[in-house]
């Protein structure tokens, strides 16, 4: 099923996505130039539907290349709204 996730997330038009089903959460890592809030919750709910996991329990990992820092700037997304946390 991870790789499935996988190749949906890709699909849906991010560059890299690794999937970790845990038997109590779910982790996604997600390579993407731009990622926000509204991405987190589009693949939230892709994950959710897919797993029959309920929101809390999927975390959300994305690394970003910041073009000014020439470095990879990392997200968290957590909880029910899939926040960012730092």
């Amino acid at each position: 099923m991870e790789m499935q996730l996988e190749r949906l997330i890709q699909a849906k038009g991010y560059r890299e996505a690794a999937v970790f089903i845990q038997p109590q959460a779910v982790g996604v890592v997600v390579l993407a130039e731009k990622f926000g809030p509204e991405d987190a919750n589009k693949i939230g709910e892709l994950v959710s539907r897919t797993t029959g996991r309920p929101k809390e329990q999927i975390s959300i990992i994305a690394k970003g290349l910041d073009p000014g820092k020439k470095c990879y700037e990392i997200f968290l997304f957590v909880q029910k709204d899939f926040s960012i946390q730092r």
